[in-house]
Order: C-alpha cells, then structure tokens, then sequence
C-alpha cells in the first residue's frame, strides 16, 4: 500500500502523487481510494479504489536513478527486435506497453528506432500504428524517467537516443 504524498507512475497517465487516501462512494460501492494527481496535469484528480486489484495493479512505485541506467545499459546491449506482422506486432507491442516493464517498453522503442531508421535509409516512412506504438511508449517512460532524472522529457529522448546508438 502506498501513502499520502508518494509519487507513483499510474497506468498510462503517468506520474502522479497521492494526494490523499480517502473513503468515498461512486455509484453503489464505496470504500478506500487513492486520491491522485498527475504532475504534469494539476487540474486532474483520479480515483482509484485500493480494493480492486486490476486498478490498483496499475498504480507502480517509479523506478531509482541506478536502476533507470542499468535499465538503459542494458537494452543498448542487447538486439533490436521486429515482429514483421503488422496485426501481430501491433497486439504485442501493446502487451508490452500496457505491462509497465519498464526494459520491455525500452526494448520496444529501441526496436521501433532501429526499424524507422532502416525505413528511411530506403526513403520510406514507418507505419503509422508504430508511430503510435512509439509515442505512447516514449509518454510512459519519458515521464518518468524524466521525473526522477530531473529532466525535460524531451531531454530523455536525447539521453536515450545517445545511448542507444552507442550500444
């Protein structure tokens, strides 16, 4: 269980921090819920109940600076990988995203970098699906990387862009 005031990465949102934990009612149920904020968007508030597992499943504690490098270091070292099915690719690149494994997620920008390059060295473009794939993964990560990091999320773009053509 997490507390007041703890910064937490929830589901596609992002960072957020919890506000409060509080008891309130939606509808016929009520209960324990975490009351959060993202930081990058003060007006919103989310309600996530403590009891529902699936919701609650969502909300992660964020990542340390060491393991964000040991995360970075050791995607650069390992090879790209590309599911040519488009229909394939796009379930299992969404799997990936919606798990929140963090290295997995890496892994699939880093594919998706290396498949786009590719595509502009024979002067085509990348398939709009992963256009999208790669943004909402670079949203998840960047956020939070950014946020422990103390950097601008496009100067994550920058940090991993560096270090992943170097590995």
């Amino acid at each position: 269980m997490f507390c007041v005031n703890d910064v937490v990465l929830y589901g596609n949102e992002g960072v957020c921090r919890i506000d409060d934990i509080t008891q309130r009612s939606f509808g016929d149920k009520s209960g324990d819920y975490y009351v959060l904020r993202p930081v990058n968007n003060g007006q919103l508030t989310l309600y996530v109940s403590v009891a529902n597992g699936n919701l609650e499943s969502k909300v992660r504690k964020m990542v340390t600076a060491d393991e964000i490098t040991e995360i970075i270091d050791s995607t650069a070292h390992s090879a790209p990988y590309w599911i040519n099915d488009e229909n394939e690719r796009k379930l299992r690149f969404k799997e990936i995203i919606s798990s929140g494994d963090r290295r997995a997620i890496l892994q699939v920008i880093r594919s998706i970098y290396v498949h786009r390059d590719e595509q502009l060295q024979k002067r085509k473009k990348l398939h709009a699906v992963d256009e999208y794939m790669l943004k909402d993964a670079e949203k998840i990560l960047y956020d939070e990387f950014a946020y422990v990091l103390n950097l601008k999320p496009e100067q994550v773009g920058e940090l991993l862009t560096s270090k992943l053509a170097a590995g």
